[in-house]
């Protein structure tokens, strides 16, 4: 997403770091990762980080933001949600798109032609992003751990209660009963993936791994 802002903490890299400690090993000739959570959790962050992490160890890698598959822009999508709260879900965003844009990665594509969400004239362009030199590709975003893809996921433990300030600072959501409500419906369709992941990271810094798909230390 163009025009985005992100402020990426301590807590974020001391996720990153723990994390590549943990998956070093793993990563091959084409990686992929999940990072998911509520809104203001610190997920593009983590990425952001991860990625810093990964390229001082010369692993190349890119990010695919969740925000740039929404079936709507931001301001049609509020419109829709005010007529039927129903429609507030995963169903949003096209996350078979980011799970084919995944494939490809791993496949061997030498590009990728993708959707960019432009939040601040509220419409959507299209780039080619090159990834035939990375070896892994981030995607972050809402429901990303509930991709069918990624060969790691991660979940920031912290629900919409915990985030209030880091949204405030982020200045992309409105702060009225309505978006609470829309966050307070995300929160039911994720409470589950903490514990449905490989890793569940929190804002102390620390990590917890729950797969076998992550090595002991």
């Amino acid at each position: 997403m163009k025009d985005d802002r992100i402020f990426v903490k301590e807590w974020h890299r001391q996720v990153a770091r723990a994390t590549f400690e943990r998956i070093q090993g793993l990563i091959g000739e084409k990686y992929t990762v999940a990072v998911g959570g509520e809104s203001g959790s610190g997920k593009s962050e983590t990425a952001v980080a991860l990625k810093e992490v990964l390229e001082e160890h010369g692993i190349a890698t890119g990010i695919l933001q969740a925000d740039d598959y929404f079936i709507y822009m931001s301001h049609v999508c509020d419109s829709l949600r005010r007529q039927c709260l129903d429609l507030v879900g995963p169903g949003e965003v096209k996350l078979d798109f980011i799970d084919c844009h995944l494939h490809s990665f791993k496949a061997g594509a030498p590009e990728l032609y993708k959707p960019v969400a432009v939040y601040q004239e509220a419409r959507f362009e299209r780039e080619i992003m090159p990834v035939a030199d990375l070896r892994v590709l981030i995607a972050e975003g809402t429901f990303c751990t509930l991709l069918e893809l990624p060969d790691l996921k991660i979940f920031i433990d912290r629900d919409f209660r915990d985030t209030l300030a880091d949204r405030k600072a982020r200045a992309r959501d409105m702060m009225d009963e309505f978006t609470e409500k829309i966050l307070e419906i995300e929160h039911g369709f994720l409470v589950d993936q903490r514990e449905q992941v490989d890793i569940l990271a929190s804002m102390e810094g620390t990590i917890r791994v729950l797969s076998e798909r992550v090595p002991s230390p």
